[in-house]
């Protein structure tokens, strides 16, 4: 059984991928008055849900119904913030009205709210070794971890004379000699890498923005 990669996008973008690739439909989550926020577009696709809003009112019955009811294939917390009961009562209110069989996937800081979700893994800057990585969050999550691709962007100031890119295997990255510097960054291809090695660990999905993975 192959491994899912979620392609993200918004409502304009979603239409362009291929229905035979997984995606993931972007723009979910409440207004201030604690109503539901979704995008008017019915789509297969697992629902992102973020916290770009934390309402003034907790969300009721009628708002957790209405987000729950486009998550039949699955949610993807995308919280940015520090926990709040605005977040416990999402949560719990989208995992008791999902379908059984619907992954549910929450970054890692959430994971004490929804300890039967899949967590999220998402590192920002590069690794020294990602199989190291990887083989971490395999110990950590046996039952199975996400991996949110995020390109990596790292410059560190040296005085070096500039070189051409080229890839670090150890760390699934790129590396380029400038004028001011070392410049670390990632392609498409190395984030597919990087996505290839993290299933040898237990990585059971994946997920990335549709406009970062195109070649």
């Amino acid at each position: 059984m192959s491994v899912p990669l979620y392609l993200a996008a918004d409502c304009e973008e979603i239409v362009t991928i291929s229905e035979n690739q997984p995606r993931a439909l972007t723009g979910c989550g409440v207004f201030t008055d604690g109503s539901a926020r979704i995008p008017d577009l019915h789509v297969e696709a697992l629902r992102v849900m973020d916290d770009a809003v934390v309402p003034e009112r907790l969300p009721d019955k009628a708002a957790l119904d209405a987000l729950a009811e486009g998550c039949a294939q699955g949610c993807f917390f995308d919280f940015l913030r520090k926990p709040t009961e605005f977040h416990r009562v999402l949560l719990d209110g989208l995992k008791k009205r999902m379908p059984g069989n619907a992954p549910l996937f929450v970054p890692q800081r959430y994971l004490a709210l929804a300890p039967q979700a899949v967590c999220v893994l998402s590192p920002t800057l590069p690794q020294n070794c990602w199989e190291a990585f990887a083989s971490r969050a395999k110990a950590e999550y046996p039952r199975g971890w996400c991996l949110e691709l995020i390109p990596w962007g790292l410059r560190i100031p040296l005085k070096t004379e500039p070189k051409s890119a080229r890839r670090l295997p150890c760390s699934c990255c790129m590396v380029e000699r400038r004028a001011d510097g070392l410049l670390y960054f990632d392609t498409p291809q190395t984030l597919r890498a990087r996505f290839s090695l993290a299933q040898r660990y237990g990585c059971i999905a994946g997920i990335a923005l549709n406009c970062e993975m195109k070649e």
